[in-house]
């Protein structure tokens, strides 16, 4: 069956909107992880203290982003700053299959949206109000734009380009390296032949220019008013002796980078991802290859590189095995290529079916790398045991409630409408367990709640009696919810 037109037209739009649905799709029933109500906690203080608040967190665009949604407003707050992320993720699930058509046809194009949509590491921080997905989608609108370079060589798309990058890299300063992408781009992709190099460097100029001018614009101004926008990138890099520090992290950085990914692609994908863009390369398919590869050294040398942080260099390889397969489909009889598209889908449902089951009705069955389920599912920073407080406060109508554990924000904004939350500050190195203590001792008064976590930096007990205690799985830090006047009239 040839591809015509209109039939390509109808695939990808039907490719969009099964992304769309499967990402919506009880969006709501992941538990809130720490660092999405920070995000709509920032986006908040943006409002009333001013765009550039927390810029030293290094993602100040997705918090502007969130704030367009007004998601602190009610107690839908996470779920509307997760549909901000999948509204901000679509850009970049189009591109991803126009990067494929650009650079191996239709086909290419095709593979590219299946393998985009049935990726299990996608799918499940896409389901977040993270910044990752939201640089990762700017990145890849970049990368589209810049392969339009195959067809034509266009100042305007240069400088689309160059604004594209320094959004990403505003949106997360992890997206740093991708600045280089103009160079990377008129060095290792094929232009047209009568494209000469005063042309290309022109381009890379002017793209190279926009990105970093108004990166540095960003960077000074946050700069001039205090913040500084590499905090959390660089921090721990200047502890000890520099190179002894980066030549005993850099191993077990690049090892767990392996371990997290292979976690959800399989260590069998993991190893086809890696072959196919070694195919790329020895066709001399440099350009996706580098700008994936490459870029991971600065997440190597970062102390504590989150599986999230790869989800840019994990799109580029999926696009590149899309390209090198969808580039031998061009040569192959209609009825093969049929039956490749069918065994990709038929293998996509497999893998991702159950994982999105488990997503859609219990996260707790969730296939992720063991490092990342105890981080969104069952540690200090997770949701895990929200909705049985919840339960168990709304049936005592309470007057107040004291939450002293490192979620308590996630409570404090799915029950805005419901709960009288409070969340006195919880510092990790345990500085404020004595003024917590002292706080508790001081709220003794009829219909005072209080929750407490099982962390070594929060006050072990509180005062008064103990109504519920609720566990987590994989011996995570229990809640135990205290009634701190228990006889008061």
């Amino acid at each position: 069956m040839p591809l015509t037109k209109p039939r390509l037209l109808l695939l990808m739009t039907g490719l969009m909107l099964f992304f769309w649905a499967s990402r919506l799709i009880a969006l709501e029933v992941f538990p809130p992880f720490v660092d999405e109500v920070f995000h709509i906690d920032f986006a908040r203080q943006v409002v009333d203290e001013g765009i550039l608040a927390h810029s030293d967190e290094g993602r100040q665009l997705t918090i502007w982003w969130f704030t367009l949604f007004q998601p602190y407003s009610n107690s839908a707050a996470v779920y509307v700053a997760r549909i901000a992320t999948l509204l901000a993720v679509l850009p970049g699930f189009a591109a991803a299959m126009a990067i494929g058509r650009l650079l191996a046809g239709q086909w290419a194009g095709l593979l590219a949206g299946l393998l985009y949509s049935f990726s299990t590491y996608h799918m499940f921080f896409e389901r977040m109000a993270l910044t990752d997905p939201v640089s990762n989608a700017l990145v890849i609108v970049a990368v589209a734009i810049t392969c339009r370079l195959t067809r034509r060589v266009s100042l305007t798309d240069a400088l689309l380009v160059g604004g594209l990058l320094a959004a990403a890299f505003i949106a997360k300063v992890s997206a740093l390296p991708y600045l280089a992408i103009p160079i990377g781009a008129v060095l290792l992709l094929r232009l047209p032949a009568a494209t000469t190099w005063r042309e290309r460097l022109q381009w890379a100029g002017v793209a190279l220019f926009t990105a970093v001018s108004i990166s540095a614009v960003f960077v000074l101004i946050a700069r001039w008013r205090g913040y500084d926008v590499f905090f959390y990138l660089l921090r721990g890099t200047g502890e000890g002796d520099f190179f002894a520090t980066l030549a005993s992290r850099i191993p077990v950085n690049i090892g767990s980078t392996f371990t997290n990914v292979s976690g959800f692609v399989g260590v069998v994908g993991l190893s086809l991802l890696l072959i196919l863009a070694v195919i790329a390369v020895w066709r001399k398919q440099f350009f996706l290859p580098a700008i994936a590869l490459l870029p991971l050294l600065i997440y190597w040398l970062n102390n504590r590189p989150d599986t999230r942080h790869l989800m840019t260099p994990v799109t580029l390889l999926l696009i590149c095995a899309a390209v090198v397969v969808g580039g031998w489909m061009l040569r192959w009889p209609p009825r093969w290529q049929g039956m490749l598209l069918a065994g990709v889908i038929a293998l996509g449902l497999v893998i991702w079916l159950p994982f999105a089951l488990a997503a859609d009705r219990n996260p707790l069955d969730l296939q992720v790398p063991d490092n990342d389920y105890r981080q969104y599912l069952t540690s200090e920073s997770s949701g895990t045991g929200l909705n049985e407080i919840i339960a168990e406060l709304e049936a005592r109508q309470p007057q107040q409630v004291i939450g002293i554990f490192a979620n308590c924000l996630s409570l404090y904004y799915i029950t805005l409408d419901q709960l009288p939350v409070s969340c006195p500050h919880l510092n990790p190195n345990g500085d404020d367990r004595e003024v917590l203590s002292q706080l508790l001792a001081e709220s003794q008064q009829a219909g005072t709640y209080a929750i407490l976590e099982a962390i070594d930096y929060a006050p072990a007990s509180a005062p008064g009696e103990v109504i519920r205690e609720i566990t987590r799985p994989n011996a995570g830090p229990g809640l135990t919810i205290y009634d701190l006047a228990p006889s008061a009239p």
